[in-house]
């Protein structure tokens, strides 16, 4: 019969739900795992975040098969260590037919009159946008709530609402000239991006293999 023994997985999803029970039963056959989730704070209605996730992987493996974690915290556990490799930054994206479509720069009064489409109520991005327009007193108008980014993009450039995501996720249609990428004045719209891993614990080879070739792919990208 196989075996998950000694073998390294990468789960998506992991928060909560059947990527974290995939963690959590292959941890338990002795596989290392690397996981990965947008959930940071906790709903009133589903349980866990990225957080809760890596405290009972932790807690089902006690010899450290747990290994490493890709976080967007800026409040990671005490327990782990912390190795920034990179930065999220979010941008306003909007149709090319959009009247803010030739601005760079905006201020962030403007969005307060336009009708975003958003992530659902425990979308990390959402929630870190939420904090900071809360921050600066501008409120936000929902217009549409939905849990799919490409959803949301193709929405945007039929030009039915504004959106805020990150320019990962849409710097290949800002660059086919297909949505316009926008940035908010005086608002910091940038998020940490993390690797995580137990303290005083060696990572095995698959798992410093893992390490090498995302920061050798991140620093490439950097390069281009």
């Amino acid at each position: 019969m196989t075996t998950l023994h000694g073998k390294t997985l990468f789960i998506t999803g992991a928060s909560r739900g059947i990527g974290l029970a995939i963690a959590l039963k292959a941890a338990r056959d002795g596989a290392n795992i690397a996981i990965a989730a947008k959930t940071e704070a906790p709903h009133p209605k589903l349980a866990g975040t990225i957080y809760t996730a890596a405290k009972e992987v932790e807690q089902a493996v006690e010899d450290g098969s747990y290994e490493l974690g890709i976080t967007l915290s800026h409040r990671p556990p005490e327990n782990l260590k912390v190795e920034k490799f990179g930065i999220d930054e979010l941008v306003v994206v909007v149709s090319k037919r959009h009247r803010l479509a030739s601005e760079a720069v905006i201020k962030p009064e403007v969005l307060s009159t336009e009708p975003l489409i958003v992530r659902e109520a425990t979308s990390g991005t959402r929630l870190f946008v939420e904090s900071k327009f809360s921050e600066i007193g501008v409120p936000l108008t929902y217009n549409l709530e939905l849990n799919n980014n490409q959803v949301i993009k193709t929405l945007v450039e039929a030009n039915l609402g504004v959106a805020i995501l990150s320019w990962r996720t849409v710097q290949a249609e800002v660059e086919a000239g297909r949505l316009s990428a926008l940035k908010v004045r005086g608002v910091v719209l940038e998020r940490p991006l993390a690797l995580v891993s137990r303290k005083k614990h060696t990572l095995s080879q698959p798992a410093r293999a893992f390490r090498s070739v995302l920061l050798a792919s991140l620093s490439d990208k950097n390069q281009e």
